[in-house]
């Protein structure tokens, strides 16, 4: 007798991400491993092909923590070092961005622009990681194809993000980022 398997419901799978990432933040965890996750499970559950995280330190400074991929992984560092691409304009603006042709930027992200281009990328979405009005960081995402990221995958994205935000007056293993991180 064949067995027949369903892909379970997207909102079950959604769910089930949910739950996975707040039980991971109510036992000892680690947070690299933790933010890995994050950007696997949104590679997975959203319409897009790859995600990074950069996380800022108590001065302000956003560093990379999680990259699905080798080239998400250089990409993201190439932001930083470039100063310019979504997840530092995420980041400084606290707002969501949504990029459908990372081209069509190019004038205010020349070198971001030409390098998700070359990794392969044709459109590139942010999410700012937040505890209340507080902004830790940003969850990059990145297309290969050309297109907004809808309103549903965008929900999933910040719902992820939120659920690692910690609890920042909490004890230090739970910090994902300093209490002396300033407001946005």
């Amino acid at each position: 007798m064949e067995t027949i398997v369903t892909e379970l419901p997207r909102e079950t799978r959604v769910l089930d991400a949910v739950v996975s990432l707040v039980d991971s933040l109510l036992d000892d965890f680690d947070v690299v491993d933790l933010l890995t996750e994050l950007t696997e499970q949104c590679a997975q559950l959203l319409d897009v092909a790859a995600a990074g995280l950069l996380l800022a330190t108590p001065r302000r400074q956003l560093q990379l923590m999680a990259a699905t991929s080798e080239k998400i992984h250089d990409l993201e560092l190439f932001q930083l070092q470039a100063d310019q691409g979504p997840c530092l304009d995420c980041y400084a603006s606290g707002q969501p961005m949504s990029v459908a042709d990372v081209q069509t930027e190019a004038a205010r992200w020349p070198r971001f622009a030409a390098a998700a281009a070359e990794a392969g990328f044709a459109s590139v979405h942010a999410v700012p990681m937040r505890a209340a009005s507080t902004v830790l960081g940003a969850l990059g995402l990145f297309g290969t194809g050309l297109g907004e990221l809808n309103d549903a995958d965008r929900l999933v994205a910040q719902t992820l993000a939120h659920c690692l935000r910690g609890d920042p007056a909490g004890p230090p293993r739970r910090r994902l980022c300093s209490p002396t991180c300033t407001p946005r």
